[in-house]
């Protein structure tokens, strides 16, 4: 469901949310997607083979694999 409202109510700085889903021209690796989430134009998401563990507010990294959390915004032109 497309709703005007984003899940758990957050929206970005920008008041912009991309589309439910992935945009054009995106280039992922070694990423596991949860539902819900919404990844504009243009971004990039890798992560090596031995990365460091990192957990943020967007994105965790475990074992060289960048995890998505359901209801993720990833804005337009992002790079990971």
């Amino acid at each position: 469901y497309e709703g005007e409202q984003l899940l758990g109510g957050q929206r970005p700085a920008t008041g912009f949310a991309p589309a439910l889903g992935i945009g054009r021209n995106c280039r992922i690796e070694r990423t596991i997607i949860d539902k819900n989430v919404r990844i504009g134009d243009n971004v990039v998401i890798r992560s090596a083979a031995g990365a460091d563990d990192y957990e943020g507010e967007r994105r965790w990294i475990r074992d060289g694999i960048t995890i998505l959390p359901k209801g993720t915004v990833i804005p337009p032109g992002t790079e990971f």
